[in-house]
């Protein structure tokens, strides 16, 4: 009789997910292991076009940018199987099992929310990802996606003052696009620190995407926070230095968080930092189970949290995921990547880092050929396997 096919399973259809799709669909043995995406989505969100899609219904952007997952290039042959839905948990190997063989053997099973259905596992890849907040939380229908995308395209047109609540990448990028769709529209950010961005980002960088901003009529209230985003009764909110904002919608732009809320009660909190942060070695293993794997933006790792990191994430998993089912010693070893992140302002203007070469920085007209006016959408398409 055939022996039967073990199952190689990602949880997290995003990025760094459908980067694990396709290297491992390119180096496993197809017909010794089934590969499986578990996604809680239909679709696949880019999240650099989600901003515009936010503001503006130009070039069917929010269609664009939704695309589902019977689109990539091989979703109908038989290289891999994509499950649509949530997972609830994780059941292990039993934990009598001797501590040299546990995490070495079987695997285990995931567990989705609802059906209860088991998927069972060899090797298991976490790429879950981060939840984003406000107008980025997009939903998980197509249905309810459009209503989420058209309710905040109405709130910010018929807005006179817009506040933005943070001012990192994504606020930012909010700011120039509401001003590239309504040139007079009043909109302010609201950071907590003295520039905008975090500060492991070069000042130049920092300074240079502020003189955007400013430039295009965009007020800054930096080095400080707003605790509520409640609009007062005069019409006001607060920041906590007691600086009243006059404003009509005020928008949150922070608190981004790993999206790992389901691996507490399977992995235990050790297996997590006090933030949600997946623990890993530098085999992109969790440190107690071996055949766990975590990549993408929910790992522990001092680096920057960027997409283009993915590349480099998978190159290591893939190679010892697949010396892990030959019985090999597994010795690949992630080590940092370079910084790239470039911030629009609208679809003519931006600025950009480069971490090559001691650090690069560029203007407008470098961010808008590599961002700013295409988003990336068709590169995005061709790196990740969609056709």
């Amino acid at each position: 009789m055939p022996q039967e096919r073990s199952n190689v399973v990602i949880v997290g259809g995003g990025v760094a997910g459908l980067h694990a799709l396709k290297s491992l669909a390119s180096k496993l043995d197809l017909l010794k292991y089934n590969l499986i995406l578990i996604t809680a989505r239909p679709y696949f969100t880019h999240l650099a076009g989600t901003i515009r899609a936010i503001v503006t219904a130009e070039g069917s952007l929010a269609d664009r940018i939704r695309i589902p997952y019977d689109e990539l290039e091989n979703a109908n042959s038989n290289a891999y199987r994509i499950v649509i839905g949530k997972v609830a948990s994780l059941e292990l190997e039993p934990e009598d099992e001797p501590k040299e063989v546990r995490g070495r053997g079987r695997g285990g099973s995931v567990v989705l929310e609802g059906s209860g259905e088991r998927i069972s596992y060899s090797v298991l890849v976490l790429a879950t990802g981060r939840r984003l907040s406000g107008p980025l939380e997009f939903p998980d229908t197509f249905e309810e996606s459009d209503q989420w995308v058209a309710g905040w395209r109405d709130k910010i047109e018929k807005a006179h003052h817009v506040v933005l609540v943070g001012g990192g990448a994504a606020g930012t990028e909010m700011a120039g696009e509401i001003k590239d769709q309504w040139p007079a529209k009043k909109v302010t950010i609201v950071h907590r620190r003295n520039k905008l961005l975090d500060d492991t980002y070069p000042s130049a960088l920092r300074e240079r995407a502020a003189e955007s901003l400013l430039a295009r009529g965009v007020s800054l209230v930096l080095g400080d926070c707003v605790d509520s985003m409640d609009i007062r009764g005069d019409g006001t909110i607060l920041a906590r230095k007691k600086h009243a904002i006059e404003t009509d919608l005020v928008i949150p732009m922070r608190g981004v968080h790993p999206n790992t809320q389901f691996l507490t009660s399977s992995l235990g909190e050790q297996a997590l930092t006090k933030q949600g942060y997946v623990k890993v070695l530098p085999t992109l293993q969790l440190r107690e189970h071996a055949r766990i794997f975590a990549v993408g933006d929910i790992i522990d790792w001092d680096e920057h949290k960027q997409g283009v990191k993915c590349a480099g994430h998978v190159s290591v998993l893939a190679s010892n995921v697949v010396s892990l089912l030959e019985g090999k010693k597994v010795k690949a070893e992630y080590r940092d990547s370079h910084d790239t992140i470039i911030i629009s302002n609208g679809k003519m203007r931006g600025a950009g880092y480069f971490s090559y070469l001691g650090g690069i920085t560029c203007g407008d007209w470098l961010s808008t050929s590599l961002k700013s006016k295409s988003l990336m959408i068709v590169s995005m398409r061709k790196t990740l396997g969609f056709s």
